[in-house]
């Protein structure tokens, strides 16, 4: 944890930017998931 919030002081830009491509990565899977899922309930 400490690790961290270290990484977070010493590269608050560079870990915003990879929380917005995770957050970006999981968006891409939900929309691609979605139509399985859909199939799967009918």
């Amino acid at each position: 944890m400490l690790a961290v919030g270290f990484s977070v002081e010493r590269f608050g830009v560079s870990a915003t930017y990879l929380g917005l491509a995770g957050i970006l990565a999981a968006t891409a899977l939900l929309v691609l998931l979605a139509p399985g899922l859909k199939e799967i309930d009918d």
